[in-house]
């Protein structure tokens, strides 16, 4: 018997670009596979999620997100915005706390790409009859 008839891995993307979630697919595998730790959960549920949400009355602010290269930034937004733009997206996550805070963007959100230089996606949220830009990010 070999090792690999007892262990499975999938390989590991070393990069992850904004472009890559371009298709529920992509962009379901892309929420399956992002690990969040208890520190990011927390941060997801207490401050990310409740920014991007328009459908209670709140002070929103924008998020900014820093790290250095290979950290999982474009993961998390990839994340973020495939979880704002597909309703059925918070079933797959892997964080039931996560999961149950992303009811609150999900599917209420469209993403466009817009022809620039740098690429950037932007997530534009419909609220009621007016359309707001909730967040953007550089790619």
């Amino acid at each position: 018997m070999k090792y690999s008839d007892l262990v499975h891995f999938e390989p590991i993307e070393s990069v992850i670009q904004l472009e890559q979630a371009d298709s529920a697919a992509a962009v379901r595998q892309l929420v399956q596979t992002f690990v969040i730790s208890k520190g990011m959960a927390e941060q997801l549920c207490n401050l990310v999620i409740p920014n991007l949400q328009f459908e209670s009355p709140a002070d929103n602010k924008g998020v900014l997100i820093v790290g250095n290269y290979g950290t999982g930034k474009s993961h998390l937004l990839s994340m973020i915005s495939g979880l704002a733009e597909y309703s059925d997206m918070a079933k797959v996550v892997k964080n039931a706390d996560v999961a149950k805070s992303a009811t609150a963007i999900s599917g209420k959100s469209k993403l466009s790409d817009w022809n620039s230089q740098p690429p950037r996606r932007v997530c534009a949220t419909s609220s009621a009859a007016d359309s707001k830009i909730s967040w953007q990010a550089s790619g």
